[in-house]
């Protein structure tokens, strides 16, 4: 099973889930979509998913990455991962809403910590998934 069709079967109170209405509350059809992960089995099925649905996907695999294509270009939203090789994403939360108000980020994490949860909502994150751990 595809690492994004594991994603769409979490449903639990404190972690959402990565469906079509999940990024369609915080954004239209046809949207650029920033995902900031690592690990390429993550980017690859994240990415076959979102642009199967119409969405346009830009790939980073690290903060430093993340930050030059946020200078570059706009986004609708952001799916970022916590842990990245050159630091913890967290600060960058509060970069992008500094920055560009209205656009929602959306945090992806390999581990259920209701602690990192609440911290990344509380520095400005919309929502908080897990990815499945296998």
């Amino acid at each position: 099973m595809s690492i994004a069709c594991s994603l769409l079967k979490q449903n639990t109170p404190v972690f959402g889930r990565l469906n079509q209405g999940t990024l369609r509350r915080f954004m239209g059809m046809h949207s650029r979509i920033l995902l900031v992960d690592d690990e390429e089995i993550v980017q690859v099925g994240i990415t076959r998913y979102l642009s199967s649905k119409g969405y346009s996907v830009s790939q980073a695999f690290s903060l430093s990455q993340a930050r030059s294509m946020i200078e570059k270009e706009l986004f609708d939203a952001v799916l970022l991962d916590v842990k990245l090789p050159d630091g913890i994403s967290l600060d960058l939360i509060q970069e992008i809403t500094a920055k560009f108000n209205s656009t929602p980020v959306i945090v992806i994490s390999g581990m259920a910590d209701v602690s990192m949860a609440v911290k990344a909502m509380r520095m400005g994150a919309t929502n908080f998934i897990t990815k499945p751990m296998e």
